[in-house]
């Protein structure tokens, strides 16, 4: 209060106290909560990009580091690989993209500028990684390692700014600690069945592979001294 005038909170329009709303009616009393369009499509974005973003993407990243060195699963890791990460992409960076951008045309006065830049280069790298993929260099050529260094460093990337980004997202939208502790459990499961996939690779697999040419030395030897005796 100002000189008997109600003013704005000291929070400014972007408080929670501001955001509430709901309907009056009058000749019973009652007040009715109102939805608005608005709190829908944050919630509508913020489901698409985190399992965009946050939960295909990784996986896609898993199954192209450690299912493509099993021979049995080739090229079946490279569809399930590619299959995830277009996913995500239609999912976030154009659904998740689109919807961000309503919001901001919106919402003129509400500019949460860091969450949005990041938005912004997750949509430029992933559009980087789809179509950099349609024209990429073949096994053969010497351009290929060049090509495989952009991809995994802007993999990388995607994945760092995206888990971040979707944190500040849960911030934004003032979202319960349920869904903070589930998608956190989420990401600890794909955290542990990366460092099982990587031990399995790492030191199991290579053990495998080296015993199998072993044993096929020690077979064939076994042959042909059998069939020098019976000679």
């Amino acid at each position: 209060m100002s000189e008997n005038t109600p003013m704005m909170h000291g929070a400014g329009p972007s408080s929670p106290n501001v955001k509430s709303m709901g309907s009056l009616d009058f000749l019973s009393g009652r007040v009715k909560a109102t939805r608005s369009s608005s709190t829908t499509l944050k919630n509508v974005h913020g489901i698409l990009n985190t399992v965009s973003w946050g939960i295909l993407m990784p996986i896609g990243a898993v199954i192209a580091r450690y299912l493509k060195r099993f021979e049995s699963a080739d090229p079946l890791w490279f569809y399930l690989h590619v299959s995830c990460q277009l996913l995500a992409y239609i999912l976030g960076g154009l659904s998740g993209f689109g919807t961000g951008i309503v919001l901001g045309t919106r919402s003129p006065g509400m500019e949460h500028r860091c969450h949005k830049i990041i938005g912004i280069v997750l949509f430029c790298l992933a559009t980087a990684q789809v179509f950099g993929g349609l024209v990429r260099p073949g096994k053969d050529s010497k351009y290929r390692p060049f090509f495989n260094w952009f991809h995994f460093l802007a993999g990388c990337s995607t994945l760092i700014l995206s888990i971040f980004n979707i944190y500040k997202g849960f911030d934004l939208l003032h979202a319960a600690n349920f869904w903070r502790l589930a998608y956190s459990g989420i990401i600890l499961t794909l955290l542990l069945v990366t460092l099982l996939l990587e031990i399995c690779t790492r030191w199991c697999l290579p053990i495998t592979k080296r015993s199998m040419p072993n044993t096929m030395d020690e077979n064939t030897s076994t042959v042909i001294a059998v069939a020098t005796m019976e000679v």
